[in-house]
């Protein structure tokens, strides 16, 4: 989350990122509409005007507890005016990011990152108006929050896309509120799918040449047709035209679990898994795959029979190319589902059942 100036500036790598939705409350009115002779070839101002409304900055005030001189030492504390005392003491601090709305009731989305220990959410308008909004559910794994803006008027609103049709090479615009200078735009195109995430195995990135900076984070990225396909969660310091936004088919599949139940409810099934190496795919004639390394005990790995040295190939005959394919395949069943899951075992295919648990409940309390 990009800080805004406050006691003293620090040097950090901040993850940025938009995020954008389709309207999911039943009875929305038309969400924003383009022009009959709007031409992206000659200009995107049309587009800009159409979804702007509802893009917003978000201000945040949220207590932090942390050591105000950790990066200095001791012996000039008092130089910098600090106390000794006040160190490790919880204090409020004040942050910036985006959102943008997708439902004309008020639901707003953003990235977790930015509203993360929030005590107070303010949202502020390209029209210079603000509102209150509550946090409604997060979901550290994707970098993902939906909030609730007050339900006394109708909202303007984006609308959702789908990330699976975007193809490299696709124009995009991002849109939000860098740097606190207000709203912003800028316009690049798709430059790869499926990036993986160094944060978290259920993450896979958009990647984009659309430049993205610090205050970005939760707002849209957007297609020529004016839909979200993305929302942009991080860059990497010192690359040139390097971001990466969260696909909005991933997020799709979570927005119920966020309005409803305030965090995503993933199935677990209990195993800990490596790549495939070239050396265990020959001997065991497989291309593809999992190996399993640990089977925690009571889990649904375990009561299934699946055994450290395994290798899944495929779960609900969906093959299966990676570990990290595994924990996504397994994060989108639910607790209580029964699934199955081939494996490959000392040269035989085997198909294992298993019904899963709660992938937060168990990570809270392995037991």
């Amino acid at each position: 989350m990009t800080r805004m100036p406050a006691h003293r500036r620090t040097t950090v790598l901040i993850a940025t990122a938009l995020l954008l939705i389709s309207p999911i409350a039943s009875g929305d009115a038309p969400g924003p509409s383009l022009p009959p002779d709007y031409n992206p070839a000659r200009s995107f101002a049309p587009l800009v005007r159409a979804v702007s409304d509802a893009v917003v900055s978000i201000e945040v005030e949220e207590e932090v507890s942390e050591s105000l001189g950790d990066d200095i030492p001791p012996f000039f504390h008092e130089f910098f005016g600090l106390d000794p005392d006040s160190l490790g003491v919880p204090r409020l601090r004040e942050g910036q990011g985006s959102g943008f709305i997708i439902s004309s009731d008020g639901l707003l989305l953003t990235n977790h990152h930015v509203v993360a220990n929030s005590r107070k959410l303010k949202v502020n308008f390209s029209d210079g108006s603000f509102a209150n909004a509550v946090l409604l559910g997060n979901d550290p794994d994707l970098d993902v929050a939906l909030l609730q803006l007050p339900q006394n008027r109708q909202w303007p609103w984006l609308e959702l896309g789908s990330s699976g049709d975007v193809e490299v090479g696709d124009w995009v615009v991002a849109v939000g509120n860098p740097l606190g200078l207000g709203l912003s735009v800028t316009a690049g195109i798709i430059s790869g799918k499926g990036r993986p995430s160094g944060f978290s195995g259920l993450q896979e990135f958009l990647q984009t040449d659309a430049a993205i900076n610090l205050g970005n984070s939760g707002g849209p990225l957007i297609g020529l047709d004016g839909r979200v396909v993305g929302i942009n969660t991080m860059i990497i310091r010192g690359a040139n035209t390097l971001g990466f936004s969260v696909p909005i088919d991933l997020v799709k599949d979570v927005l119920d679990d966020l309005r409803t139940s305030g965090r995503v409810v993933r199935g677990f099934i209990g195993v800990t898994a490596e790549p495939l190496s070239p050396a265990e795919a020959h001997d065991l004639g497989v291309s593809n795959g999992a190996v399993v390394r640990t089977v925690h005990p009571e889990t649904p790995g375990a009561e299934a029979g699946l055994r450290a040295g395994d290798v899944i190939v495929a779960v609900d005959d969906r093959t299966v190319e990676d570990a990290v394919a595994l924990t996504r395949a397994i994060s989108r069943h639910r607790p209580g589902d029964t699934i199955g899951i081939e494996v490959v075992r000392d040269g035989e295919h085997l198909v294992l059942k298993a019904t899963l648990i709660d992938r937060q409940q168990w990570l809270e309390d392995p037991g």
